[in-house]
């Protein structure tokens, strides 16, 4: 969606299916930290580890290929979150979220959804694997000031 300062904007339409969503960082002193994409897919499961998009990619010779820098990887993590079923009220439980993603020496990365969102399970993953491994790499301290 794009729209001009004081107009009301518009999305195109959208063929849900080729849904993508693209994620940019940058530092407070400029720099542009590497660019991470969700794409979607068909599997609406917290273990998304039999989803094939990502390896189809990877198949593809023309770019997603370990001579292109590329290699298939899998993130995995239990998160405390809001029970999906509406009659438990507000009950939080533990649980494992698993997603096969594509990752650049570069560090760009590329990982899928079942509609290309950023939810929560992906905030964490771009903070484990784009925000930690750009900390990592530059050596810089993150602190929060509240």
């Amino acid at each position: 969606m794009y729209s001009l300062p004081n107009e009301r904007g518009v999305q195109a339409d959208v063929d849900h299916h080729t849904r993508f969503t693209t994620v940019c960082s940058v530092a407070g002193d400029g720099v542009v930290l590497p660019v991470a994409f969700i794409i979607n897919n068909s599997i609406k499961l917290d273990n998304q580890s039999r989803q094939r998009v990502l390896s189809n990619l990877l198949a593809d010779r023309r770019e997603f290929n370990s001579d292109g820098g590329w290699e298939l990887r899998t993130w995995s993590k239990t998160l405390n979150v809001r029970k999906k079923n509406k009659g438990d009220g507000n009950k939080m439980v533990d649980v494992k979220f698993t997603r096969p993603y594509l990752f650049h020496r570069d560090g760009r990365v590329v990982w899928s959804q079942h509609n290309a969102y950023m939810d929560t399970p992906s905030i964490v993953m771009y903070g484990d694997l784009v925000l930690g491994l750009f900390r990592a790499r530059s050596k810089r301290v993150f602190f929060c000031v509240g």
